[in-house]
């Protein structure tokens, strides 16, 4: 019977421990301290290709509407590049 009360304790304890994680909160960023890009990047799509050679590194792939691997770049592997018309892609 004690066994039984003891896991009912821990039970019932453990879904308020869940809640709650060391990342809940209200977050605020520092604009004073960002240090964003003096110039814009420069985009082009020709032929098919996207290309953006002012990103660092240079990106290149198609404009086919697929996912492509993105080789040596730091904050994604693959991207996808679709033309919506003459002056949009996404």
């Amino acid at each position: 019977m004690k066994r039984h009360l003891a896991c009912l304790a821990f039970l019932s304890a453990t879904p308020s421990l869940a809640q709650t994680s060391p990342f809940d909160g209200t977050w605020q960023g520092d604009l004073a301290s960002a240090k964003l890009p003096a110039k814009p990047d420069v985009f082009s799509v020709a032929d098919g290709v996207f290309r953006c050679s002012t990103c660092t590194p240079p990106v290149t792939t198609p404009a086919d509407g697929r996912f492509h691997a993105v080789p040596s770049h730091d904050y994604f592997d693959e991207m996808s590049v679709t033309v919506d018309g003459p002056t949009q892609v996404s």
